[in-house]
């Protein structure tokens, strides 16, 4: 049996660990994913882990947002409990997820696979249960795999989801769907690869995407889904994909996806079709509303369209969630800037979510991908000053890595301040109920148990 632990701190479960787990019960392989691990009490997790006895290795599906050196958003000495109880057992360690090819370098003593893993994690199954070959790097006491690079030919026809009872889907949650991969677009802040694909490539094929629709809509009567993808509505042949699936489906549904807000502005066909099939929660990373700052690092609209847009979108979908993106930081924007965007915002009532973040520069050392910031900050006006298990500490014209994060806390206090913000959590943002699944999963984990009555 393999374990892989997920960390799903929302109502939409991440995608990535049951990715995993699926590529691996094709293969005929038992797959167990425990999920919202934070939410575990760990020494009741490891009793119940205790008594299953055929544990082939551990997986950990990294978490979006995790401190430095660690692998889990558990506290420290809590992760070190779990951790040390698999090591002890010598049962093999696995890191996936976004975070794969920075966690290298602060983290030891685990084998890791840095990107796409579909062909990847099968390879190291086998390496570990029948001792063929696998590719790797030794790096920093780690074994890594990039898949990206050595097993990359991935059929996204052949990407559908395994459900198994275990999972312990619930009506009541969003769930994720792989509608295609990578970017058609290279923003220079951008830490993500896969970037610049050439448009309508690297999509899902209909029926594929269909299928992981019906199923869970006949299996757990559920039809509100978020759509993985880094831009959905990069090209409109997606959307015209969605409308068809939408109309051949017996039940409606819908979904919330990223989306970029100047393609939708430049489209009437766009703006259209989002009431057609089902798009109801939007997330628009913007960055900036400063038309120099845009134009620097690849969001170079005209600001007044996407404020246009905005207006326009609100108009024709008024129950439209939109959840809007800005990063503090970036060249030529001030704190008056982000000030304004944020008024603008929040006066205009066109936003329902605003999420402010620091900008993050990496230092590209020894890294798979790094963005164009990373690789060429002083084109940008970034002068590096010193560099932290993996991050540049950096100034620019109006900031530094310091003030940046200073900014973000307090331009976050005074949206908190505003009466007129309205933080009604979207359907991806929506708290999931933790403890249900926990009970019902400990329930599932105690009939493993050889000895359970």
């Amino acid at each position: 049996m393999i374990i892989i632990f997920n960390d799903t701190a929302a109502k939409t479960r991440t995608i990535g660990a049951y990715r995993i787990a699926s590529a691996l019960r094709k293969k005929g392989i038992t797959v167990e994913v425990i999920d919202h691990l934070s939410s575990w009490d760990i020494d009741k997790l490891i009793q119940l882990l205790s008594h299953i006895k055929n544990i082939e290795w551990i997986g950990f599906s990294l978490p979006f947002i995790i401190n430095i050196g660690q692998v889990t958003k558990l506290p420290v000495e809590e992760e070190e409990k779990l951790l040390n109880y698999f090591r002890q057992k010598n049962i093999p360690i696995i890191l996936g997820g976004a975070h794969a090819d920075s966690i290298k370098f602060s983290v030891n003593n685990f084998w890791i696979s840095v990107g796409y893993s579909d062909i990847s994690i099968h390879k190291f199954h086998e390496h570990l249960t029948d001792s063929k070959e696998i590719i790797f790097e030794k790096i920093n006491k780690n074994y890594v795999i990039y898949a990206d690079r050595d097993y990359k030919d991935i059929d996204l026809g052949d990407i559908d989801l395994v459900i198994e009872k275990s999972d312990l889907y619930s009506n009541t949650e969003i769930m994720p769907i792989e509608i295609g991969r990578g970017c058609i677009f290279r923003c220079a802040f951008c830490n993500y690869s896969h970037l610049g694909k050439k448009p309508g490539t690297y999509i899902r094929p209909k029926e594929c995407i269909k299928k992981d629709i019906s199923n869970f809509q006949n299996n757990f009567n559920i039809s509100n889904f978020m759509f993985v993808d880094d831009t959905f509505n990069d090209s409109v042949e997606k959307m015209r994909i969605i409308k068809e699936i939408r109309q051949e489906l017996p039940k409606p549904f819908n979904f919330w996806a990223y989306g970029r807000l100047d393609l939708l502005a430049a489209s009437e066909e766009q703006r259209s079709l989002m009431g057609e099939i089902g798009w109801t929660a939007v997330t628009f990373g913007i960055e900036t509303l400063n038309r120099q700052s845009g134009r620097a690092v690849g969001k170079g609209a005209d600001p007044e369209k996407l404020k246009q847009c905005l207006l326009l979108l609100k108009k024709m979908y008024p129950k439209l969630h939109v959840q809007i993106n800005l990063i503090v930081g970036l060249p030529h924007s001030t704190p008056e800037d982000i000030k304004n965007s944020v008024d603008w915002l929040l006066d205009n009532a066109t936003v329902d979510f605003l999420r402010i973040q620091p900008l993050e520069i990496r230092d590209p050392t020894g890294l798979s991908f790094s963005s164009s910031f990373s690789k060429n900050p002083t084109k940008y006006g970034y002068q590096i000053i010193d560099s932290f298990k993996g991050h540049y500490q950096w100034t620019n014209e109006f900031w530094n890595s310091t003030s940046s994060k200073e900014y973000t806390k307090e331009i976050q206090t005074y949206m908190n301040s505003r009466k007129s913000l309205n933080i009604s959590y979207n359907l991806s943002m929506t708290n999931f109920p933790h403890k249900e699944y926990i009970d019902q999963k400990t329930k599932w984990l105690e009939r493993l148990n050889p000895t359970y009555q």
